[in-house]
């Protein structure tokens, strides 16, 4: 098992030799790509249970960091190959997680392209809602384990506009910012009737 104490640290990077699996057992770990511009786009969040790392044509096509302190376990490929060969469940297993992350990819393809930032916003809070890790449910208090620039990354805008989301969200009365990184949360079916509803202004919620 590899532990890390702490956010920032670089799992394995894009274009890099792909040798090993990635297993999270602990913390959470932001998978990313950069375009030809430089512009670095998070395409997911890793949690407990998810695999990193699949290779394509022997090579990692993204990046992975922890976002704070994380464990994961490592497989060799190679190993990894023999031991699908030796055990199908586990083959069956892992074509599962892999069927699981494209229908995550094609829900946060939807998300990107058809909701305004505060829709996208609603969508990533009632996401953090269903980990215990992050969401205090007696308290209602949910702590972001992102900071703004990643969260901004992550809803494909810019960090003004992500601001502006909450601030929308607090004035409607669903959320309340009690500090940057710790929000209380006031209306959870508010939340989903933000993240349901059809998408309106779209010059004004323009990124």
């Amino acid at each position: 098992m590899l532990v890390y104490r702490r956010g920032g640290i670089t799992i394995f990077s894009e274009g890099a030799d792909a040798g090993f699996l990635y297993f999270v057992d602990g913390g959470l770990i932001r998978i990313s790509r950069c375009s030809e511009n430089g512009h670095r786009q998070i395409l997911a969040f890793r949690v407990p249970g998810d695999i990193l790392g699949r290779p394509e044509n022997g090579q990692y096509v993204n990046s992975a960091e922890t976002v704070g302190p994380a464990r994961v376990y490592r497989v060799a490929w190679q190993r990894m190959q023999q031991m699908m060969v030796a055990e199908p469940q586990l083959q069956l297993h892992l074509l599962m997680k892999i069927a699981d992350d494209f229908r995550r990819a094609e829900r946060r393809i939807m998300i990107l392209g058809q909701q305004n930032t505060s829709q996208r916003l609603s969508s990533f809070i009632l996401e953090l809602l269903c980990l215990p890790e992050f969401f205090d449910r007696d308290r209602s208090l949910l702590k972001l384990p992102v900071n703004r620039f990643d969260l901004a990354d992550y809803l494909g805008t810019v960090t003004k506009s992500s601001e502006r989301a909450f601030a929308s969200l607090e004035s409607a009365g669903l959320i309340r910012r009690i500090t940057s990184r710790t929000i209380e949360i006031r209306d959870i079916a508010g939340l989903q009737r933000v993240q349901c509803e059809q998408r309106r202004n779209h010059h004004s919620n323009a990124l």
